[in-house]
């Protein structure tokens, strides 16, 4: 899948000028941009950019403040590539501990921009593949061994989640382990019929990882919900290309609210400002039923 990319400078030409590199070397998808410190936090906040591309000095809240409230309150690994003609190695050295891990220098050099955001979905990538490692095996502490999970029921989910274009996404695992779960314990015990997602992302958390903290609870949910979100831009896309797919009329109104879709598609299209919502319980409960087919 195409990288999904964010823009965050006061300056509207650098702003374009990097949006037309992007696009014109097939980098990724531009999914939004913004000349506030503000404004770009809380829309960062929101959906979730895989790559986010951001000046050091900006209105209302800096680049480096930014960052660190990303990488501190929402706990997302997207990766931050620092835009800037600031020479002080201070200044420099505090964006780096803040969380960026490349830096483009201004005035914009487009050989430069091409080979740092190259490094950058490499890095992406990476950092992907091994989030879905991680997250395909339980940890069990008693015994000390790494056990696999797998059964038919899971790989019908990967198989449903490979469809809507979201296997490489970090909260993909975790979806499927909490598919497991549910379908699982309802099986056995009639647990789960009924739950709040609080619920279910403490028992995640229980029984696939070590650490017991909000924090850890934190990065699972906005992992699944950044996971999710995908899935519907995904989708609101392939109704845009063939409103008859077979992918879009079999997950649209199964997954998703059909409104929702519809905004989404707007959204992509230009024609609103307003995106599509997701419902992750409705997410998940779709999953379920789409099994028993």
């Amino acid at each position: 899948m195409a990288q999904r990319m964010y823009i965050v400078d006061d300056d509207k030409s650098i702003r374009v000028m990097i949006k037309n590199i992007i696009e014109d070397n097939d980098l990724g998808v531009i999914i939004g941009q913004a000349n506030d410190g503000e404004i770009a936090y809380k829309q960062i906040s929101s959906i979730y950019p895989d790559i986010v591309l951001i000046d050091l000095l900006l209105p209302s809240l800096d680049g480096i403040e930014i960052i660190k409230k990303v990488k501190n309150e929402i706990n997302h690994d997207m990766i931050f590539i620092m835009i800037s003609e600031v020479s002080s190695d201070n200044m420099i050295t505090e964006a780096y501990e803040a969380g960026i891990e490349f830096f483009i220098s201004k005035p914009i050099n487009v050989l430069e921009v091409v080979t740092v955001i190259k490094r950058a979905i490499e890095s992406q990538n990476l950092r992907n593949v091994l989030n879905q490692l991680k997250n395909t095996y339980s940890i069990d502490s008693r015994k000390n061994v790494t056990a696999p999970i797998t059964n038919s029921s899971r790989r019908n989910t990967m198989k449903i989640y490979s469809e809507l274009g979201i296997t490489g996404e970090s909260g993909c695992n975790d979806l499927a382990n909490i598919i497991e779960i549910i379908v699982n314990e309802r099986k056995t015990n009639n647990h789960f019929n009924k739950y709040n997602m609080k619920e279910i992302y403490l028992e995640l958390n229980k029984r696939f990882y070590s650490e017991n903290s909000i924090k850890t609870i934190k990065a699972i949910e906005q992992r699944i919900r950044r996971t999710v979100i995908v899935a519907l831009n995904n989708i609101a896309n392939i109704g845009i290309e063939d409103f008859s797919n077979y992918k879009f009329e079999k997950y649209s109104s199964v997954l998703f609210d059909f409104s929702d879709i519809r905004l989404e598609m707007d959204y992509i299209r230009g024609k609103s400002k307003q995106r599509g919502k997701i419902n992750i319980k409705t997410f998940i409960e779709g999953t379920i039923n789409l099994l028993k087919d």
